[in-house]
């Protein structure tokens, strides 16, 4: 713990605050409704997973991307809408973003290791 970047240690505790708030993040992704979870084909040198969850009662939907190894890759949620059927591209607030990247947009650069997290109302 003496050798994690006190901002690295900050995010990963408030990824683990945002899934706790919401435990129904542990079921498994619903692929038969409006829920997505892929990666960029061809990863092109960046393994760029991506994914669309909403709550059971419907209220809240959320969407991320990570860059899970390579090079540094834009994402948007105007590309992910083209990759996920039926997302909407308003309304989304970044809810958690690694440390570095800013606190809101709706365009990231993620290097390796970085997520950006966004929640909307539904």
């Amino acid at each position: 713990t003496g050798t994690q970047d006190p901002a690295r240690t900050a995010f990963d505790r408030a990824v683990r605050e945002f899934r706790h708030e919401r435990p129904w993040l542990i079921d498994d992704v619903d692929r038969g409704g409006a829920e997505a979870f892929d990666y960029r084909h061809p990863t092109e040198g960046t393994v760029l997973y991506y994914g669309l969850r909403e709550s059971p009662d419907g209220d809240e939907q959320v969407l991320f991307a990570a860059n899970m190894e390579g090079v540094p890759v834009d994402v948007s949620i105007e590309w992910l809408a083209g990759e996920v059927d039926g997302l909407p591209t308003g309304g989304w607030e970044v809810a958690l973003s690694a440390p570095g990247l800013p606190d809101e947009g709706t365009a990231f650069e993620l290097d390796n290791a970085d997520a950006v997290v966004w929640t909307r109302d539904a």
